[in-house]
């Protein structure tokens, strides 16, 4: 299966261009499943514990992929992304162990070798701006992330976007602030249409 990835810091809006993507342009997507993971977040941002668990949790659901139809699938969140962020700065946090970054690290390693994006979309998008939006949709399981947390994972995908460009990746940026959602979803639309994803018959 054909899979494309958007990709971005929390609150950048990946959830919303998805649905538009799917909605005005015939895309198939694979949002994350954040009522799976409800648990896992409060346990993490309100608690400040439960990285580890909630990272394999992730990789499961967003890395550990068996045979499905030939359909193109934009998925949100890419394990590029995810291994060279969330992994990394949960460990500088403190919250991971040596051992326990290692084995992510390890299984990251085994999804890369299974398989990878054909196009990865990041959205470039002010962490201040995140926040804003964080606030308004008011997840109660988002209550504890901070301005700090927020400007560490900008921080993170500005090097890993840089990273996979030098490796020679297919990974095309969208600047997302001062823009529509139906802006940027129709950006993001011409991108997975040049990186080669077609829509899905309606």
């Amino acid at each position: 299966m054909p899979i494309y990835t958007i990709d971005g810091g929390i609150g950048s809006g990946k959830t919303t261009v998805l649905e538009y993507l799917h909605t005005h342009y015939s895309f198939a997507i694979d949002p994350e499943p954040v009522q799976r993971w409800l648990p896992y977040l409060e346990d993490m941002y309100k608690n400040g514990r439960g990285a580890f668990n909630f990272q394999v949790r992730v990789w499961l659901d967003r890395c550990w992929l068996q045979e499905k139809p030939a359909t193109h699938m934009v998925m949100e969140r890419s394990p590029f992304f995810q291994a060279n962020v969330f992994v990394p700065i949960n460990a500088e946090n403190g919250r991971l162990t040596d051992s326990e970054n290692q084995l992510l690290r390890e299984m990251y390693d085994r999804s890369f070798r299974m398989w990878s994006p054909r196009g990865m979309i990041y959205l470039r998008s002010c962490p201040d701006k995140c926040l804003a939006r964080i606030k308004t949709r008011g997840r109660p399981e988002e209550a504890g992330i901070s301005a700090e947390y927020l400007q560490r994972i900008h921080a993170f995908h500005e090097t890993a976007y840089m990273h996979g460009i030098a490796l020679g990746l297919p990974i095309v940026c969208i600047e997302t602030e001062g823009k529509t959602p139906e802006i940027i979803a129709g950006e993001v639309a011409a991108a997975l249409t040049i990186l080669g994803a077609r829509p899905a018959r309606k």
